[in-house]
């Protein structure tokens, strides 16, 4: 498969599992980066948003979604609260970049057939 030439970078996980997932999709140059590496949940790691809380209701750490939605947000200059209204499915590939001379998301939760 082949990406546009205007994709500059992409980043990728350490984990292995991450490199096949860039390697099935077709990037065959990405950077890995620990920056991108899964956190460490402590008490919470392996539950649910809804396990954490029915025992803990004033838990808000996550209500805005994943490291992406979090990057997104930033890059937009939009609250971080925003990124839980836009979806992010698994196996899925956005993009961030530039419209019209402004940060935006070229893509996102597009399928890798629908790109």
């Amino acid at each position: 498969m082949e990406y546009s030439p205007r994709v500059r970078r992409v980043y990728w996980s350490p984990r292995l599992r991450a490199q096949v997932t860039a390697q099935l999709a077709g990037f065959s140059d990405y950077q890995v980066t620990e920056d991108l590496a899964e956190w460490n949940y402590g008490q919470y790691e392996g539950k649910t948003r809804q396990d954490i809380i029915a025992t803990n209701p004033d838990w808000l750490i996550w209500t805005h979604g994943h490291a992406l939605r979090v990057l997104a947000m930033t890059l937009l200059g939009m609250p971080l609260s925003f990124g839980s209204q836009l979806p992010l499915d698994t196996a899925t590939v956005s993009l961030l970049g530039h419209y019209c001379g402004r940060r935006a998301l070229k893509k996102w939760n597009s399928r890798v057939g629908r790109l």
